[in-house]
């Protein structure tokens, strides 16, 4: 399994310069809108997205599908890599968050109010949200084909989120703290195990 995991590590060090540029330029541009939260936000969703896909666009290219299952690996074993490796990455999202947050509190001295913290945290806990939505329909469909029915998907939720911005605004203003939090934390858990145990059987599927 860690043989897995590091091939997908791999993967996306072919392009960690372009996303690294990608992330120094939403950072300098939130600096100069004094927006720096606002930002945070969009690049955790930027590098959860698009590193979260490398692997899966890599595998495809290269055909890696059509021939892993040649070797002693499981098809259990060969998803539950992949969702290891998604981990990785929204641990990755969470220290670029802390990291320009505490560089934003410390050496600028400007201080969020919580309600808008809270909205930022939630924004980049939607990231394991999205892999769990993504990586069953991946295994389903295909990448190709997964791909048109995720930014049909997604169009959809950012819509219903922008329609409903004032609720959303109020319940994160109106409703305890410790909830929220709480919420934050297990509700993507809870849908990553679910995605995990239906891609499983998808992919099992695959052997009948």
């Amino acid at each position: 399994m860690a043989g897995l995991v590091w091939k997908d590590i791999i993967y996306i060090k072919k392009m960690w310069k372009t996303m690294l540029f990608s992330v120094l330029f939403f950072i300098i541009f939130s600096f100069s809108k004094n927006d720096t939260f606002s930002s945070m936000a969009i690049i955790a969703i930027m590098v959860g997205s698009n590193f979260s896909m490398i692997p899966f666009n890599y595998d495809n290219y290269s055909k890696w599908n059509e021939y892993q299952y040649a070797f002693p690996i499981s098809r259990k074993t060969a998803v539950f890599s992949r969702y290891l490796f998604g981990a990785i990455v929204f641990g990755c999202c969470i220290l670029i968050y802390v990291l320009i947050m505490l560089f934003q509190l410390f050496i600028i001295n400007e201080i969020p109010e919580k309600e808008y913290i809270l909205v930022q945290m939630g924004v980049v806990c939607f990231v394991p949200v999205m892999q769990s939505v993504s990586f069953p329909l991946i295994y389903h469909c295909g990448v190709e084909q997964a791909r048109l029915y995720l930014i049909a998907i997604f169009a959809l939720i950012a819509m219903l989120v922008i329609g409903c911005s004032s609720v959303i605004g109020n319940i994160f203003c109106e409703s305890n703290t410790i909830i929220i939090i709480a919420a934050m934390i297990m509700i993507p858990i809870l849908l990553y195990m679910l995605s995990l145990k239906l891609s499983i059987k998808i992919e099992q599927k695959k052997i009948l």
